[in-house]
């Protein structure tokens, strides 16, 4: 962890990543390991973010290196909200009630991945990309077809999470913390948009 005083010479999020980057290293991880899970909320509403407020972001760092997993999901998240008109890149996509039909699709298939040997770090990149990128359930005329998307999520994070920490690949008690935190907000998310009676 950076001494006090370079944590004060440094912004606070640069900071708050060498934190993560250190406990990473002493997990015998690498910084592409590291998966905030939720955003940075400043406690104070009209300051500046503080360091405090970094460290109150709940992070995992996977067992596996996540980084590029992460991107590749919510690069296809993002495509498969795009209709001809939209940026495929990631310049501009204007979302709509139809737009969420292919974000189902896209998490659908995400979640039926045959055979992934790092199941925690997959799972974890596509809940936070799913989340992240909530058009495919915050804008649907189809919310049955979400609910059963949340049904498969909770099924294979149970089976998932079932496992030990080592049969995770070293997972800690606040990895799993954060986990359900992400888990929690994705439920909430759904719930508020699109919850059946």
């Amino acid at each position: 962890m950076p001494s006090a005083t370079s944590a004060q010479q440094q912004s606070p999020a640069n900071a708050w990543w060498e934190e993560c980057k250190a406990a990473a290293a002493a997990r015998g991880r690498g910084e592409d390991c590291i998966l905030p899970v939720g955003a940075v909320e400043p406690e104070d509403e009209e300051g500046e973010l503080t360091l405090q407020d970094f460290r109150n972001t709940p992070v995992v760092i996977c067992p596996a290196p996540v980084e590029k997993v992460f991107d590749k999901i919510l690069k296809d998240l993002w495509v498969a909200g795009c209709d001809e008109d939209d940026d495929p890149d990631g310049g501009f996509r204007m979302t709509s009630t139809s737009s969420s039909y292919g974000g189902q699709e896209a998490v659908e298939a995400l979640l039926r991945k045959p055979d992934y040997p790092q199941a925690f770090t997959y799972l974890l990149a596509t809940t936070v990309a799913a989340k992240r990128d909530d058009y495919w359930f915050m804008d649907t005329d189809a919310p049955e077809e979400v609910e059963e998307l949340l049904v498969k999520f909770e099924k294979l994070w149970s089976k998932v999470l079932a496992k030990s920490d080592s049969e995770l690949g070293g997972v800690n008690a606040a990895d799993r913390e954060a986990v359900e935190v992400v888990r929690q907000a994705l439920r909430d998310g759904i719930e508020q948009y699109c919850l059946v009676d």
